[in-house]
């Protein structure tokens, strides 16, 4: 009887620690896959906002370079402000096809990473 306690006993405390172990494994996953998410959500919104940049000066290149080909600089900068026009208007119309999709695909890769 005082082994099958012993026994018991010694059970009990495995069981206890591999339930702690177990949190902790939990706890440093959840974690990791946390910090991961935070690392890349900053990263893509410093790229973003640098592409931002990157992509204000080319336009405003491109705008004075039309202007200056056709001796106005006004509708070099309205043909810019036209291209950029149509292709928010693409953006917008295949948003449900194909933007919202490769957001959440995106999103999901880097979740289950």
């Amino acid at each position: 009887m005082e082994e099958l306690k012993t026994k018991t006993e010694d059970l009990k405390d495995h069981v206890e620690a591999f339930s702690e172990t177990f949190l902790k494994l939990t706890f440093t996953t959840i974690t990791q896959k946390g910090i991961n998410i935070s690392a890349i959500l900053l990263n893509t919104i410093i790229v973003y906002i640098l592409s931002v940049f990157v992509l204000l000066f080319i336009a405003a290149g491109l705008a004075w370079w039309l202007g200056d080909i056709l001796h106005n600089r006004a509708a070099g900068f309205f043909i810019v402000a036209g291209i950029f026009f149509v292709t928010t208007a693409l953006v917008i119309l295949l948003r449900k096809k194909v933007v919202y999709p490769f957001i959440r695909n995106s999103i999901v890769k880097k979740v289950y990473e």
